[in-house]
């Protein structure tokens, strides 16, 4: 076999057709302009060349043309690309060597936290689809409908400028897709198709400390109380272990990712031992169950899939978590052999049904222990604390981020770094 590769850079006009074996082909892309590429890794069996192809078919490609023999029409310009791919049936990859055996050096997928790069051009990204719609209409009357997505990391949303909201979310929610977004102040899908070269998991947005972590420190606790109320929380969570240890805490504003209920009640659960220190007559072991516990109706008020995004169950919207709480509470406290104490039994419902502090807040009696008052605060703090990290990723050092609607539509400032 003749190697050809060598050839493809000298600065000679006509277009090179060689034989090659493909090693693989990479992520798909596009120029700045909404050009779709990939890149074909090849060998002739000396060397290897990395080559762009542009087309947008990638999955056509790497069904056809991955680890088989090909010819390829390279048109040599300042910047040699592949303007012809076809199968060479008659050439065994044996004719290549040992070359064919290598493996093309992995690329690291475009990633969200990039957006900024590209204003004003377009990017070409791989992400999960987590939200679509509802469709709606501008003041132009043109529909509309916005495409949330995730690429592990972080979160973004874009305008679709059609009215195939229902189509695509039939398509492509809860699917790993490749995204073309035009992107300007109002960024919006160009193109959108699914994407078959990353594992799932690559894209689930997770809590930073592991479930099963989580899951056995919060239950740790719980077998070292003397609390009656300590075997009924014992109980919810070993009922409840394979919900909890992918639940999402919320749907959007704060906790919203794989694990992200257990992470909420873990660093609650930290910064109640603290409090306690400071505030000994709070009934510690009240307090920390009423943590554990206080969130455990989102296990009913929402669905949470193997992505770690939810959605509102129909119970959910008819009762809310707080009251669907206490009745998982109530349920678990009828099951016991033993029944709990009947005053440490009204303490810890009353916490789950004051949690929210405000009865505009969704509460459903303001708090009216300390322990319940404690807890209120400590949720408002961890909920609020996960949104100001989530702000702070997403902007660099000296600026300040959009208005956030959670935060009482705050600015939020992320400091200069100095010294």
């Amino acid at each position: 076999m003749k190697a050809l590769l060598k050839e493809i850079k000298l600065p000679i006009e006509e277009p090179l057709r060689i034989p090659v074996y493909v090693l693989g082909i990479n992520t798909l892309r596009c120029t700045k302009l909404g050009k779709h590429y990939y890149y074909v890794h090849v060998t002739d069996g000396e060397r290897t060349e990395k080559l762009r192809m542009y087309d947008s078919r990638i999955h056509m490609a790497k069904e056809k043309f991955n680890k088989c023999s090909v010819y390829i029409t390279v048109k040599r310009k300042e910047t040699p690309y592949i303007s012809k791919i076809e199968l060479a049936e008659e050439i065994d990859a044996s004719e290549f060597g040992e070359a064919v055996k290598s493996e093309p050096a992995s690329e690291s997928r475009p990633e969200l936290s990039s957006l900024d790069d590209h204003k004003d051009s377009f990017f070409c990204f791989p992400a999960l689809v987590k939200d679509i719609g509802p469709l709606k209409t501008s003041k132009n009357n043109k529909p509309y409908y916005t495409i949330t997505v995730t690429d592990g990391n972080t979160d973004a949303s874009f305008y679709s400028w059609d009215d195939n909201a229902e189509e695509a979310k039939e398509k492509y929610l809860n699917e790993i897709v490749y995204i073309t977004a035009k992107i300007d102040d109002f960024p919006k899908v160009t193109q959108i198709q699914k994407c078959d070269d990353y594992p799932c998991t690559d894209f689930i947005k997770t809590a930073p400390v592991s479930s099963e972590t989580m899951y056995d420190e919060i239950t740790g606790l719980f077998k070292d109380m003397t609390s009656t109320m300590a075997p009924v929380a014992m109980k919810i969570y070993e009922d409840n272990k394979e919900k909890l240890l992918r639940w999402a805490g919320a749907l959007k504003l704060h906790h919203a990712v794989y694990g992200g209920l257990l992470y909420h009640v873990y660093r609650m659960l930290k910064a109640a031992e603290q409090i306690c220190g400071i505030y000994p007559k709070l009934n510690r072991e009240l307090l920390l169950i009423g943590t554990a516990l206080h969130d455990i109706g989102k296990l009913k008020e929402l669905e949470t899939n193997e992505f770690g995004i939810s959605e509102f169950t129909p119970e959910g919207n008819l009762s809310g978590h707080t009251l669907c709480g206490i009745e998982m509470l109530n349920n678990a406290v009828t099951e016991m052999e033993e029944a709990p104490d009947p005053e440490e039994y009204k303490q810890v419902k009353h916490m789950i049904a004051s949690h929210h502090g405000l009865l505009e807040h969704g509460a459903i009696v303001v708090p009216a222990t300390a322990e319940a008052m404690v807890l209120n605060n400590l949720d408002l703090i961890d909920s609020r604390m996960y949104m100001f990290e989530e702000a702070l990723t997403g902007i660099e050092p000296g600026t300040v981020s959009g208005s956030i609607w959670a935060l009482d539509g705050a600015h939020i400032y992320k400091p200069a770094t100095t010294g």
